[in-house]
């Protein structure tokens, strides 16, 4: 072998191995990141478990006995899922991402609904509206937190279709809560 051909074998040989030096550490970063949205889905199972009790309370008692005030949680944020989920998107199973949006749909959902009641002025809505909201706000958190719940206990490998038990069990609920609420 010449000299040329030694050159080149090694710098393909280079470029190889820089190649998959280049693919391991992606693979890695897509882990790490799976990891981190993962354990946020998690730990979120616990915040909209407070929420929902909190705009659950708010609803019943609003209204009733002169109480016109309520207490309801900030908005909830997802920061890690927000910031890292289209890169890793791919990486997960059509189930997985079915389940991540209907949840992300509910956290939007319930979000819009905190920053209504936040920015709307008790004065000005009447109090079948302010009732109807926070009651919505419960049901918002809590299809979020029977889903992600679902998901996570399967790893969000099965699909938590609309007629899971677990979602008609909470619409049953919804039924008997709302004769309970203070509309005029």
């Amino acid at each position: 072998m010449n000299r040329l051909q030694v050159a080149l074998i090694a710098l393909f040989v280079g470029w190889v191995l820089s190649q998959l030096t280049e693919y391991i550490k992606g693979k890695r970063k897509t882990t790490k990141l799976k990891s981190a949205i993962e354990l946020e889905l998690n730990d979120l199972e616990e915040l909209l478990k407070q929420r929902e009790k909190t705009a659950k309370s708010s609803a019943l008692k609003y209204g009733h006995n002169g109480n016109y005030a309520f207490s309801i949680g900030a908005p909830i944020s997802t920061p890690v899922l927000d910031a890292y989920y289209s890169e890793v998107a791919a990486s997960f199973t059509s189930e997985q991402r079915y389940n991540i949006r209907v949840f992300r749909d509910h956290i939007r959902s319930y979000n819009s609904i905190i920053k209504w009641l936040e920015e709307t002025i008790p004065a000005k809505t009447t109090q079948n509206e302010t009732v109807f909201k926070l009651f919505e706000a419960y049901k918002q958190s809590s299809f979020a937190r029977v889903y992600i719940k679902a998901a996570n206990k399967v790893g969000g490998r099965e699909k938590i279709e609309d007629d899971h038990e677990d979602l008609n069990n909470l619409r049953e609920t919804f039924n008997h809560l709302s004769a309970k609420l203070a509309f005029k």
